[in-house]
């Protein structure tokens, strides 16, 4: 995991990264087996809870739809 400098401060670097932590956290289910690299942009800081497990979710859903797809399941 990596976040922008144009967050701030490595405080607020770290903040960001623990969020997306917490946020990776409630789907460990969907990403069992998958090697995920996330770039924390600076956007992400001001970004409501809610926003930032919406678009994780929709990200996981689309990488997962995309393995499957390379695998050949249906």
């Amino acid at each position: 995991m990596a976040t922008s400098r144009a967050i701030g401060c490595h405080a607020r670097r770290n903040r960001q990264k623990r969020r997306a932590l917490a946020a990776f956290a409630e789907f460990k289910q969907e990403i069992s087996g998958i090697d995920v690299v996330l770039l924390v942009k600076a956007r992400a800081a001001g970004a409501s809870w809610n926003a930032l497990v919406t678009e994780l979710q929709g990200l996981l859903s689309e990488v997962s739809r995309r393995s499957l797809h390379a695998s050949g399941l249906p």
